[in-house]
């Protein structure tokens, strides 16, 4: 692809970014703060009841989906006891049978997704706690009916742009129920670093000092591989998204070590993947030995065939800090390649003709 547009000329990018994206991007840190300060007043009702929670699932589509799967990966590296199991349910069943020592969380912005009704549904049959997280709608309606606590979003914003608003409502939870150990101090500190780094990605930084345009740059007209490992597997899964709905591209997620025992196979074909794929490997800070050594495999493999490839380190600090300003860069990367390619970052008209084509064979879809 042959790009003009110059993300260094505001005028021209926000004659593009017809809802001002970019200026909702720039809350993630308020969005992160709001919840987390919502969840320390919020009523948990008798989740708290005296039995073990030795399950825990979390129920959603797309962005809300997207929270339980960073949750699952903060869990384990802020976990307060031996390590029980996160899952992340997009379906309209428990990939498993729910009980009194399990903990449902059911997200959904709209509060209308047929999945998350699904489940909700699913779960209030037995004696499992239930949560919910919705900005309103059906899901809302349930909760009261049913004596369910409700953690309400009160943004206004596109569902993708409320994950940093879910993922500190879930963690709240947990941490209330001591499950993980986050302290707001922990917290306060993580959003300064978002704060700092906004500095870097904002549009009035050029693109030679601004890590997220000068990406962009790269990956315009190209197919895109995001990998991730540890606390990164759900963020390289939210970058797919963001490249998916922002920039309208195609993009793909994989994870490491597993894709060494199976994607790498297609690596030594350059002639006809190499031109047309990039891949972008996000790494925790630090790594273990073991996982270093799978890096460094990695990009061996990559290098041999000439494959082009962007290596993306986390910033020095807590699981919390590095999972944020992950996720922060690439919506920012995604926005900018939007603007690249000359399209709105905010419209999804797609998703909206699926949800249109989904209702007239009466199997409604809602995020």
């Amino acid at each position: 692809m042959n790009t003009v547009l110059n993300l260094d000329d505001l005028g021209a990018c926000n004659s593009l970014d017809t809802t001002c994206l970019g200026k909702r991007l720039e809350e993630l840190p308020d969005h992160c703060r709001l919840a987390w300060e919502q969840v320390q007043r919020a009523e948990l009702g008798d989740i708290t009841f005296h039995k073990p929670i030795t399950k825990i699932v979390i129920g959603g589509m797309g962005g809300s989906a997207i929270a339980g799967d960073l949750a699952a990966d903060l869990s384990l590296a802020l976990s307060a006891r031996t390590a029980w199991p996160v899952i992340t349910a997009r379906d309209f069943h428990f990939p498993f049978t729910p009980d009194d020592e399990t903990l449902a969380i059911l997200c959904s912005y709209s509060g209308n997704t047929d999945e998350t009704l699904a489940l909700f549904n699913e779960a209030i049959k037995t004696r499992t706690r239930v949560m919910a997280i919705a900005g309103g709608g059906k899901l809302a309606k349930l909760a009261g009916q049913h004596n369910v606590p409700l953690l309400s979003v009160g943004l206004r914003s596109e569902p993708r742009h409320t994950v940093g608003y879910n993922l500190m409502l879930i963690l709240g939870i947990l941490n209330r129920l001591r499950l993980i150990e986050l302290d707001g101090a922990a917290v306060s500190d993580s959003l300064e670093v978002l704060r700092q780094q906004l500095k870097a990605l904002s549009h009035s930084t050029p693109i030679n000092k601004n890590p997220a345009k000068s990406l962009a740059s790269h990956l315009a007209g190209r197919r895109i591989v995001v990998c991730g490992s540890g606390i990164f597997g759900g963020v390289a899964r939210r970058w797919k998204t963001q490249f998916n709905e922002n920039s309208k591209a195609w993009a793909f997620f994989e994870t490491l070590p597993e894709l060494l025992h199976n994607t790498v196979e297609a690596f030594p074909d350059p002639l006809r993947t190499a031109p047309e794929v990039t891949l972008l490997v996000l790494k925790p800070n630090p790594l273990t030995p073991t996982m270093a050594s799978r890096y460094a495999v990695l990009k061996e493999l990559l290098d041999r065939p000439h494959v082009p490839n962007h290596f993306l380190e986390g910033v020095s600090g807590p699981p919390l800090t590095q999972v944020l300003s992950m996720m922060l860069l690439g919506d920012y990367v995604s926005y900018y390649l939007a603007l690249l390619k000359g399209v709105d970052p905010s419209g999804t008209p797609t998703i909206i003709l699926a949800k249109d084509l989904a209702s007239q064979s009466s199997l409604p879809l809602a995020r």
